[in-house]
């Protein structure tokens, strides 16, 4: 079920690019999808690196997955070129199947990224591509399109993104048998966001 928070319903999507929230929404288990079309200026207000960081030092990927802090880059440098994200939030009833079905939507997207200019995807939680992360081993991303991070990774708090932005709560318990997972599209020109929706 759709839920646009905030869309331009006037947009001219291209006829060769399939809505990537129709794409969702047909992912089993799907509740609900919440969207949010923002400027990266309002995203870094949810920028909260050393609070986020504490979160994930607690988890058993930590620095075994590319996609998981620490990283050897510097977080607003690698985000520099974007000027708007899409923030696109889902409630399901089965959080691993929709979050990697969920990701692998989205790393469509980045496919497209020569064809729609500048884009970059953030994934839900980690990379669930290898058994062992080749960073485990000592080697590169075994990725083509390079390593894909989430917003959680690279700092963002999602539980505030989620109250403030999509007026979605995050609950972690998933007592109701729901659970949120959160991704996003950042682009560089709001046009080709609203071409994706």
């Amino acid at each position: 079920m759709l839920q646009n928070v905030h869309l331009n319903e006037d947009s001219n999507q291209t006829s060769d690019i399939d809505s990537i929230l129709e794409k969702i929404d047909q992912i089993p288990g799907i509740v609900k999808i919440f969207t949010k079309l923002e400027t990266m200026e309002t995203l870094y207000q949810y920028f909260k690196p050393i609070e986020v960081e504490g979160y994930c030092k607690a988890c058993p990927n930590y620095g075994r997955i590319w996609s998981c802090p620490p990283f050897d880059f510097e977080v607003k440098s690698y985000l520099a070129p974007f000027t708007h994200v899409l923030i696109i939030g889902v409630k399901t009833t089965d959080f691993e199947a929709t979050r990697r079905q969920f990701g692998d939507i989205l790393k469509q997207v980045s496919a497209l990224s020569t064809k729609l200019n500048s884009l970059e995807v953030l994934i839900v939680g980690n990379c669930y591509h290898c058994e062992v992360c080749t960073k485990v081993e000592g080697g590169t991303c075994i990725l083509e399109a390079g390593t894909k991070y989430s917003l959680e990774a690279l700092g963002f708090h999602v539980g505030d993104i989620c109250e403030k932005l999509l007026d979605a709560p995050l609950d972690w318990s998933g007592n109701d048998g729901t659970f949120m997972t959160v991704g996003a599209v950042l682009s560089n020109s709001i046009d080709v966001l609203e071409e994706l929706i």
